[in-house]
């Protein structure tokens, strides 16, 4: 028979010595508490739901095989532990957004779920059973020790290491990154690391398309001073995020992205143990940006540096550079009038492969009246293409106060706002979430023809948003949904 523990607003819950006390499912309810002190034990054979106005205060071990879940009330860690060791398909931990001292996982089977963001003081002991984190992060703070992951236990999903000083002759080893010592002090360095293959709701780790893509996982990072003198960066991962890549048979290589494109970094070389961990190459980085991995026989696909369009003379002149191209064989100018059906303007030939810097151009000698959009269109070999972002252009010779397009941006929330004015008139825009609330509003100056105004909305949530532009005249407003 199922046993229920229940803590009514009557009294106040302690536990005393090592006395262990273990129900089905313990609800704590209104102005009700529980106090685990620090070497006893409290284990529930099912969850626990913390209610609103509720107190549990942790310094012992807290064991729970079902749903943690904090419904608002408060969850003191203290320097205890909550163990999740359930055999069900999945339980859920949900914090309210709060702290875990120690966090423990060792289920005999199934996965835990995130329901928010969940932050680790201390330390994360990954024994058996995964933690997918969908739309939330595991949080580890400036004080929390390294997690030790394995093939049978790991975090899937994204992770962030909050700000961590690393200063002059310090070194800094967290979540497969290790920074080595240097002369430069850099200052506090956080970074996201983010793994796994897109499924089950969880973030995509994975870099490029097709064959030609990276491990599952990459690295972003962020120093408040970059190394101008240099660090040396190694990037360690377990075999299950190889991603078809066979770092037995072929080198591995490094790359970076910008904050534009992707580019290989440094020399390749075989990766190394120990099973079941590879270790990347070491490079030298004086800039921190975002990391990956491939082998040097499935590199990232064609690397796009800039693409761009100009009218002149009532034609348009469009150029376009790579930093490197895998079995590219032509590219395709591809124009529209509307933004949303397209047709070819001209083939080029590719290069093949190549790991330096290439220019190409072309002319559109017949575009659109008024507005034209175009994109570029990269077919490898094999027949797999990818496109580029899609650029407008206007061969007008005076322009109206108009909106183009509100289209998502590159780069995580990121909203990209085009439209057409004359010189040096002023505009504002503002973004309002579905219940009307100003989430960002700036103001500037138009230059003349076509404006692309890149918004980045920073740390927002997901869903559906209004953005509106306007002038002393005329006011546009569009809706658009970030994800």
């Amino acid at each position: 028979m199922n046993k229920q523990l229940q803590i009514f607003a009557i009294y106040a819950f302690t536990m005393s010595g090592c006395t262990a006390i273990q129900a089905q499912q313990v609800t704590v309810n209104a102005s009700s508490a529980i106090t685990i002190p620090a070497g006893a034990f409290f284990g529930t054979g099912g969850g626990m739901d913390i209610q609103p106005s509720s107190n549990v205060d942790n310094d012992g071990t807290l064991a729970i095989e079902g749903d943690f879940i904090n419904d608002g009330g408060t969850f003191d860690a203290g320097t205890g532990d909550l163990t999740l060791s359930g055999g069900g398909s999945s339980q859920q931990l949900r914090t309210n957004t709060g702290t875990l001292y120690d966090l423990t996982i060792n289920k005999t089977s199934g996965k835990i779920t995130l329901g928010d963001d969940v932050t680790i003081t201390h330390n994360l002991t990954l024994t058996s059973g995964n933690i997918e984190t969908g739309l939330h992060q595991v949080k580890f703070s400036s004080s929390s020790l390294d997690p030790v992951e394995s093939s049978t236990s790991r975090i899937i999903g994204t992770s962030y290491m909050d700000n961590r000083a690393v200063g002059i002759g310090a070194s800094l080893n967290f979540l497969g990154l290790s920074i080595g010592s240097g002369v430069d002090d850099l200052g506090d360095v956080f970074f996201t690391r983010v793994t796994g293959d897109g499924t089950n709701g969880n973030p995509n780790g994975i870099v490029g398309v097709g064959p030609n893509n990276s491990i599952s996982c990459y690295w972003d990072i962020t120093a408040s001073i970059q190394p101008a003198s240099g660090r040396d960066i190694t990037f360690h991962w377990l075999s299950d995020l190889d991603n078809s890549h066979d770092f037995n048979g072929a080198k591995a290589i490094v790359w970076k992205n910008d904050g534009s494109s992707w580019a290989s970094f440094g020399s390749s070389a075989y990766a190394s143990g120990p099973s079941p961990y590879w270790t990347s190459p070491t490079v030298t980085t004086t800039s921190f940006s975002k990391w990956t991995i491939t082998s040097i026989d499935q590199p990232l696909p064609i690397t796009l540096l800039d693409f761009t369009a100009k009218c002149s003379n009532n034609k348009v002149n469009l150029n376009w550079s790579t930093a490197s191209e895998t079995n590219n064989n032509f590219f395709t100018v591809e124009r529209s009038g509307d933004y949303y059906s397209f047709e070819k303007v001209v083939d080029f030939p590719g290069a093949g492969n190549s790991n330096h810097l290439l220019t190409y151009s072309a002319i559109d000698d017949s575009p659109f009246a008024g507005n034209s959009f175009y994109r570029l269109k990269q077919t490898d070999y094999n027949g797999a293409y990818t496109y580029s972002n899609v650029i407008p252009v206007s061969c007008k010779q005076e322009q109206d106060f108009n909106l183009i397009s509100v289209i998502p941006g590159q780069h995580e929330h990121e909203i990209l706002m085009t439209f057409e004015a004359a010189g040096g008139e002023q505009y504002d825009y503002s973004v309002f979430d579905i219940t009307g609330k100003l989430m960002k509003k700036e103001t500037g100056s138009a230059n003349p023809g076509v404006n692309e105004v890149h918004i980045n909305m920073g740390s927002i949530s997901e869903g559906l948003y209004l953005v509106t532009l306007q002038n002393n005249e005329k006011s546009f407003t569009r809706k658009i949904v970030l994800k």
